[in-house]
Parts: C-alpha cells; structure tokens; sequence
C-alpha cells in the first residue's frame, strides 16, 4: 500500500524495493538480506515473517 502521496514511507537501501509499513520493510531486510528467519520455539520450525510463525504457533500448537 502506498500513502496518499503515491509514494512509499520506507525504501530498502539494497534493492530499493518500497514499502509503506515499517515493519514489513524490517522483515524485508531481515529475511530477503540477512537470510535470517523467525523461529519456532517449540518445535524449532523456521518462518519468513512473524505472521507466519505466530498462524503455525496457533494451528499446530494450539492446546485444545
């Protein structure tokens, strides 16, 4: 999404790619440049955003 200007708040300095949340931009840096990953401490399974691993926390750990 971009703000009302049409442009993106944050630009990644690597690849210039935009973005109008700072913290997807964050992931983005994380994951895409510094090849790190979120991971599971229960079970130790690796994610490529916080999003994915908290939906996997909640389906396959969710205590019924």
């Amino acid at each position: 999404m971009k703000d009302h200007t049409g442009q993106y708040k944050h630009y990644c300095t690597t690849c210039m790619r935009g973005f109008a949340r700072k913290y997807v931009y964050e992931e983005h840096v994380m994951v895409v440049h510094e090849g790190r990953r979120f991971y599971c401490d229960l079970c130790g399974r690796g994610f490529t955003t916080k999003a994915n691993l908290h939906n996997h926390k909640k389906r396959d750990h969710e205590m019924n």
